[in-house]
């Protein structure tokens, strides 16, 4: 403040410095922060200052400097170390005595101390991906990076339902494995195991093909080729033709031939039977007619569906126009694997699946296998 001896007039205080808020910056490359800047005076007032504030950066490749007039911006642009400091505009004030007034004069008035300002690179966007989806072997793994990261992760089966995530919480980045819960899943179709990582602001997402069937606990039983004289009951005769399964080389019968009844009923039962008599499988004749008990020779059992084979421990018989199970269809067993549907069997329930067990004993060797659950894979 300026004063006369003389006259005791005053003129207003001088500016004293700037002040810059916030004193320090610390962000990421892409942050905008805003500062102010405020003129001090003698006599402790202060003014905000709107305009006319000159702001410099000692690097500004890291952090850029604000425009003359408010708001005053500062973008963070690269990696790094800086400070940034300001001059404004005012007006210093003496008295004239021969004007008898204070006369103004322009200066720029620096700060008391710049802005430090440290900017680091963000972090990398989250990551996530399912490496696998495997219903058969019951296995999930998704894959989150970056390692360091946290985030909260929600993994679902898409398809039919609804159905419960197969997992919705907390995890961090790194490799998880999770199991599909397949006594869980509702009847129909998917065709998809969907990962979405939360990682505050941001999010991720990764879906994996992977098509399958839910058709529930399904019962299952077995079936053989029944041997002739492993079987008892009375002797009845039957008759044969030769051929394959799906050509018959002439009506021409020849027999008769004599088998345990027992022996009989499960080939009319099952579809084929061994003779071991004749050292060949013999299956139901349905072509040629003349005799009540009528057999053809083959060269190996016979499936109902065509152009397809009986395998040991693969094939599966399902009720006939079964809606989910056509003829080659792949089924997944829980407890048992993987099967493949070949044949039909007759009294067979809609939820029965009936399992080939090869040429052996009389009457379905091995047993019920009980109830599993039961996934038709689909390509």
């Amino acid at each position: 403040m300026c004063a006369s001896a003389l006259t005791g007039q005053t003129c207003p205080p001088d500016p004293l410095f700037v002040r810059l808020d916030p004193r320090t910056i610390v962000g990421q490359t892409g942050d905008v922060m805003t500062v102010t800047a405020t003129m001090h005076y003698q006599g402790g007032l202060q003014r905000l200052l709107w305009n006319n504030v000159n702001w410099f950066s000692q690097n500004p490749a890291v952090a850029s400097a604000p425009g003359l007039d408010a708001p005053y911006l500062v973008n963070l642009l690269s990696p790094g170390s800086t400070s940034i400091g300001a001059r404004g505009l005012d007006k210093r004030y003496e008295w004239d005595p021969v004007l008898g007034e204070c006369v103004a004069y322009s200066i720029e008035v620096v700060d008391d101390g710049p802005i430090q300002v440290t900017v680091t690179a963000p972090p990398p966007p989250p990551q996530v991906e399912v490496t696998e989806a495997n219903i058969v072997e019951d296995r999930i793994v998704v894959n989150l990076s970056p390692a360091g990261a946290s985030g909260w992760l929600l993994l679902t089966v898409d398809g039919e339902g609804p159905n419960p995530p197969v997992y919705d919480g907390p995890r961090g980045g790194g490799t998880h494995t999770f199991t599909f819960n397949r006594s869980s899943l509702a009847f129909g179709q998917y065709t998809s195991v969907t990962a979405n990582w939360f990682v505050p602001p941001l999010a991720a997402q990764h879906s994996r093909p992977g098509r399958f069937f839910m058709l529930g606990s399904y019962l299952h039983t077995r079936y053989n080729t029944p041997i002739d004289d492993l079987c008892t009951g009375p002797p009845v005769e039957y008759h044969y033709t030769s051929g394959g399964c799906l050509i018959v080389s002439s009506c021409e019968f020849a027999g008769p031939e004599t088998a345990p009844d027992m022996w009989w009923m499960e080939v009319a039962e099952n579809g084929s039977g061994y003779s071991n008599r004749l050292q060949t499988v013999l299956s139901r004749e349905g072509f040629c007619s003349g005799h009540p008990r009528r057999a053809r020779r083959v060269p190996a059992p016979c499936p109902s569906c065509q152009n397809e084979t009986v395998v040991t421990n693969l094939t599966v018989a399902r009720r006939g126009n079964h809606p989910h199970l056509p003829c080659g269809a792949t089924v997944f067993v829980e407890g048992v694997g993987v099967r493949i549907v070949t044949d039909t069997g007759g009294g067979l329930a809609m939820q029965q699946l009936d399992h080939y067990a090869g040429i052996s004993g009389c009457n379905r060797e091995g047993g019920t296998i009980g109830y599993r659950v039961t996934i038709r894979l689909d390509p």
